[in-house]
């Protein structure tokens, strides 16, 4: 994947996201994405987003780790 910026190779990497959840907004952390190591853009995918949001409705706690979530083949499939 190229930087939509400035067109350089965006390297993997991982963020930290805030979304809706049932009682309060969610951190979501360990979240995958790619950074631009030229002029730092981050993009998180729209499954990886998708599963956040849908995640996050369902979780009570004030921050959720993305690489815990379980079954992330299964859930895919349930979007």
């Amino acid at each position: 994947m190229y930087c939509a910026n400035c067109k350089k190779e965006m390297k993997d990497s991982t963020t930290k996201m805030e979304a809706p959840g049932k009682e309060r907004t969610v951190e979501v952390v360990n979240v995958p994405s790619s950074i631009c190591p030229n002029c730092e853009a981050q993009v998180v995918d729209s499954i990886s987003a998708a599963l956040v949001y849908k995640s996050a409705k369902k979780c009570k706690e004030a921050t959720l780790d993305f690489e815990k979530l379980g079954g992330i083949g299964l859930m895919a499939g349930k979007l």
